[in-house]
C-alpha cells in the first residue's frame, strides 16, 4: 500500500509541467508535487507558522540581550540563557522547514528570519560600537577614506584591508549620504547583506536540488558553520563578500541553461558583480574562481555534449582574469599576508602526521582555560554527526548515473525515492562539484589539531559549508525511508541539526569571547573597555595625528581608530617591537629597534603583567615567544620607561602610561 501511494505521487509529479521530480531545471514559480496534492490547503495558509516563529525569535533576542547583561554583571546564568536563546531561535525553524507540506513563501521567510536573528545576536553583543578585533582593522580603513576622500591610503594594522575596500566604499558612501557614523552605517549595510545572503543561499540550493524543501533545509544547515554567528556577522570584508559570492554562484547556475544569446546577456550583467566581489575580499574571490574551475571540469566530464561546461568555463575565465588583474595591479601583498598562514599550517600538519610534534589540545586556550565539558561533547559530537551523514548524501548523489539501465528496464518497480534521486542529479554537474568539495572536510578537521592549522580549518568552514550543507541535507532526507526512523524522523532532524548548529558556534568562537564581561588580557573583544578607549581619545586630542606609536595588541587598535595615530606593526614595518616592552632594560638592541622604525610614542599598559595573553600573544602574531608564554610579563619590564633618560611621560591614568620617546631616535 505504501509503495502504491508513492507511485501515485510520482506519476502525478511527472505529469506536472516543470515538476522538480520530472527534470533538474526546476521553475521556482511552479508548485512542487506535494503542493499539487495539498493544493488549496497550502494556499489557504501560505505564511503558515512564519508570523508566530518571527515573534518567538524576537522574544529569543530579548533573552540574548538578557544573557549579555547577566554576563556583564558576572552572573553564572548568562551563558545558560545565551545557549537556550540560540536553541529557541534555531530549533522551531528547523522543525518547520523539514516539513514537505509548507509553501515556498513560508520557507523563504523562515530562512531569512533565521539569518537576520543570528546577525542580531552578534549586534546585541556590542550595539553601540565595534568591539571585535577584525572590525577595528576595517573601521580604520573606513575612517581614512572619510578623512582623506581617497582610496588605498595606508592602514598599518592591516595593509591588505586598504587594497580591498569594497565594504568600506559602500559603508562610507552610506555614511556620507545619511549623516550616520561608520558604526551605524556598517551595521545597516551588513544587515542588508545578511538578508541578501540568506535569499541567495536558499535560491542556490533550490536551483541545484529542484526542491524548495532541500533549499530551505540546506540554507539553515549552512548556519551551523563555525563562523556564521560571530565572525561573518562582524564589520569585516568577508561578511560582505559572502553574499556577493553566493549570489554570483546562483546566477551562474541560473544562466547556465539559457540559450546562447541570453547567456551572453547574463554574463555581461555578472561582470559588475564579479568586480564587486574582487575588490571586497581576496580569499572569497580566490575560492569562487576555484569552485567555478572545478565546476567547469566536472561538467566537461559529466555531460560534455550539452555545452554547459563551455558556459561555466567562460565565466570562470572571466572571473579569473578580473581577480588576477586586481591582485597584480593593486592587491599584490596578499601572498605576504596569506602565505605564512598556509605555510605554517601545512608544515605543522605534516609534522603531526609524521609524529614529529604533538597536536594542539582542543578546547583549551593559550592560558590553559578549558571549555566546559558539555561544550566539548557538543563540539566533537557536531563533527561526528556531520561525518556520519555525509556518506549518505554522497551516495545519493553518486549513485544516480548508474541507475540508467536499471531505470529503463524496471521503471515500474523503482521506489519513488530512487526515481527522484536518479532524475534530480543525473546531469547535475554542480551537485557533483559540491560532492567533490565536501571531501576536503575530513582533511580540515585534521588541521584543527595544530596551532597554526587551526586558523586554516576554521576560516575554511564558511566556504566548505556551501557543499557540506547541501550534501548532509540530501543525506538526512534519504533516511526518512527507513522504517524505524520514519516515526521519529522530524524530531530526530531537529535534535541532529541543533547539535550541529550549537557545535559549530562552539568550535568557531572561544568561550571568553562569545559573551561580554570584565577586562581580560589580550582577549580581543574582552580587552576593549572604557579606560583604553578614553586614553586613545586623549591621544587624539593632544598628540599630532599620524604620529608613529607602538603598543600592545589591543591598544594598537584603539590608537589607530580612536587616537588617529600610525601604529608600528610587523605587517607594515617588518619589525617586531615586542622585545622593547618585555626586556628588563632598554639596551642597545631595543634602542636600535626603536630607531629603525622611528617610533615616537610608546603606550604601556601595566595590566599586561596580571595574566597570560588569552590569544597567545601580547603584541602581534609571530612575535618572539608568542604562544609559548608560561608566566605573565614582569611588571618591572613595563615600568622601566619611567626612569629612562630623555623620555617624557605625557599621560598616566594608573594602568596606562604614554611615553614620548622621540629623543631616543637621535643616533649618538
Amino acid at each position: 500500500m505504501q509503495w502504491h501511494e508513492e507511485m501515485m505521487i510520482s506519476n502525478m509529479a511527472q505529469s506536472l509541467p516543470n515538476s522538480p521530480y520530472q527534470t533538474a531545471t526546476y521553475a521556482p514559480d511552479m508548485p512542487s508535487a506535494t503542493d499539487a496534492v495539498l493544493g488549496s490547503e497550502v494556499e489557504a495558509t501560505r505564511w503558515g507558522w512564519f508570523p508566530a516563529i518571527a515573534l518567538l525569535d524576537a522574544c529569543a533576542l530579548l533573552l540574548v540581550a538578557t544573557a549579555y547583561t547577566l554576563q556583564r554583571n558576572q552572573s553564572e546564568l548568562g551563558a545558560f540563557v545565551f545557549w537556550i536563546s540560540l536553541l529557541i531561535i534555531f530549533a522551531p525553524i528547523a522543525y518547520r522547514l523539514i516539513s514537505p507540506t509548507i509553501s515556498r513563501r513560508e520557507r523563504i521567510g523562515l530562512v531569512v528570519t533565521l539569518g537576520i536573528a543570528l546577525y542580531l545576536v552578534k549586534v546585541l553583543h556590542s550595539p553601540l560600537d565595534f568591539t571585535f578585533y577584525d572590525e577595528f582593522l576595517h573601521w580604520n580603513t573606513a575612517n581614512h577614506i572619510i578623512q582623506t576622500q581617497r582610496l588605498f591610503t595606508e592602514n598599518s594594522i592591516l595593509p591588505v584591508s586598504a587594497l580591498y575596500p569594497g565594504l568600506e566604499i559602500i559603508t562610507t558612501a552610506f555614511a556620507n549620504l545619511s549623516g550616520m557614523s561608520v558604526v551605524e552605517s556598517g551595521l545597516i549595510i551588513l544587515g542588508i547583506g545578511r538578508v541578501a545572503f540568506m535569499l541567495a543561499l536558499y535560491l542556490f540550493y533550490e536551483r541545484i536540488s529542484s526542491s524548495p524543501q532541500i533549499g530551505g533545509v540546506a540554507a539553515i544547515l549552512y548556519c551551523a558553520n563555525s563562523n556564521f554567528v560571530f565572525f561573518d556577522s562582524q564589520f569585516s570584508y568577508e561578511s560582505l563578500s559572502l553574499p556577493i559570492a553566493i549570489t554570483l554562484l546562483f546566477w551562474v547556475a541560473y544562466a547556465n541553461r539559457k540559450p546562447l544569446r541570453n547567456f551572453v546577456q547574463h554574463t555581461l550583467l555578472m561582470i559588475p558583480l564579479i568586480g564587486a566581489l574582487t575588490i571586497t575580499h581576496h580569499l572569497t574571490s580566490y575560492v569562487v574562481v576555484g569552485m567555478l574551475g572545478v565546476w567547469a571540469v566536472v561538467a566537461f566530464f559529466k555531460n560534455r555534449k550539452s555545452g554547459d561546461w563551455q558556459h561555466i568555463g567562460i565565466i570562470a575565465i572571466v572571473t579569473l582574469a578580473i581577480v588576477w588583474g586586481w591582485s597584480q595591479a593593486v592587491g599584490n601583498t596578499t601572498s605576504e599576508y596569506l602565505g605564512p598562514v598556509f605555510r605554517n599550517g601545512i608544515t605543522e600538519f605534516s609534522r603531526l602526521i609524521l609524529d614529529e610534534q604533538e597536536g594542539r589540545e582542543l578546547f583549551r586556550s593559550a592560558t590553559g582555560q578549558v571549555a566546559p565539558i558539555w561544550e566539548r561533547i557538543v563540539g566533537i559530537g557536531a563533527v561526528a554527526l556531520i561525518l556520519l551523514i555525509l556518506p549518505f548524501g554522497l551516495f545519493e548523489i553518486a549513485r544516480s548515473p548508474f541507475q540508467k539501465s536499471f531505470l529503463g528496464k524496471r521503471i515500474t518497480r523503482l521506489r519513488y525515492g530512487l526515481l527522484q534521486s536518479w532524475q534530480r542529479y543525473r546531469n547535475n554537474a554542480l551537485a557533483y562539484t559540491l560532492a567533490l568539495i565536501v571531501l576536503l572536510h575530513p582533511v580540515m578537521q585534521g588541521f584543527r589539531l595544530t596551532s597554526s592549522g587551526w586558523e586554516i580549518a576554521n576560516r575554511s568552514s564558511e566556504f566548505l559549508f556551501w557543499a557540506i550543507a547541501f550534501v548532509i541535507t540530501i543525506g538526512f532526507l534519504s533516511l526518512r525511508s527507513i522504517s524505524f526512523i520514519k516515526p521519529v524522523w522530524k524530531g530526530a532532524f531537529v535534535v541532529w541539526a541543533s547539535i550541529i548548529f550549537l557545535g559549530g558556534t562552539i568550535s568557531g568562537w572561544p568561550p571568553w569571547a562569545r559573551l561580554p564581561g570584565s577586562y581580560l588580557v589580550s582577549a580581543d573583544t574582552r580587552s576593549i573597555e572604557n579606560q583604553g578607549v578614553e586614553a586613545s581619545k586623549w591621544v587624539e586630542a593632544n598628540i599630532p595625528h599620524d604620529s608613529r606609536v607602538s603598543a600592545d595588541r589591543i591598544n594598537t587598535l584603539l590608537l589607530a581608530v580612536y587616537g588617529e595615530q600610525r601604529p608600528i606593526t610587523h605587517l607594515s614595518d617588518s619589525t617586531y617591537l615586542a622585545s622593547v616592552f618585555t626586556a628588563p632594560v632598554v639596551g642597545d638592541t631595543e634602542l636600535e629597534l626603536m630607531r629603525r622604525v622611528e617610533v615616537e610614542y610608546l603606550l604601556v599598559d601595566k595590566r599586561l603583567s596580571t595574566s597570560l595573553p588569552l590569544v597567545g600573544v601580547y603584541f602581534e602574531g609571530g612575535e618572539p615567544n608568542g604562544n609559548r608564554y608560561t608566566v605573565p610579563m614582569p611588571l618591572e619590564s613595563l615600568e622601566k620607561f619611567a626612569n629612562l633618560a630623555n623620555v617624557s611621560r605625557v599621560f598616566d591614568d594608573g594602568n596606562i602610561s604614554i611615553y614620548d620617546v622621540r629623543a631616543l631616535n637621535v643616533n649618538p
